[in-house]
């Protein structure tokens, strides 16, 4: 599983991370809140996708001069600003919409439709929220 938690009470911060299964996300998540004196982290995208600690190896080398420290000890090393995360949130977007298509044709209905509507609602609910704190 590939995950992105956003740092709660600093939105541009975010943490590119591994997870083995879907428990140990929200575990990962728990433990990097313990970590940190104040705020929490909230997965906003997760995934499963294959060789994904060799995807979150790669992202990490190559974005080391912008790594961003707010807090010491586990995943500290793993944040970075919200912009970076753009590439990675893209990312598993593209993979969720592979699969809707691989259901669809797997199973006889448009997927493709599908994931249009899902994208909708998910922008929706984002500027629906963003009214809320406006």
């Amino acid at each position: 599983m590939l995950f992105c938690p956003l740092y709660v009470p600093i939105p541009i911060i975010v943490k590119v991370g591994f997870s083995h299964d879907l428990v140990n996300v929200f575990d990962r998540a728990s433990d990097l809140t313990k970590a940190i004196k104040w705020g929490c982290f909230l997965p906003i995208c997760i995934v499963a996708v294959p060789f994904a600690y060799r995807l979150e190896k790669w992202f990490h080398r190559r974005c080391r001069p912008v790594q961003v420290s707010v807090f010491k000890g586990s995943g500290s090393t793993e944040t970075y600003p919200s912009p970076l995360a753009l590439p990675v949130l893209a990312f598993m977007l593209f993979v969720w919409g592979l699969y809707f298509w691989a259901a669809g044709r797997a199973f006889g209905f448009d997927g493709l439709s599908w994931y249009r509507s899902f994208l909708i609602g998910l922008y929706l609910t984002f500027k629906q929220v963003l009214t809320f704190f406006a």
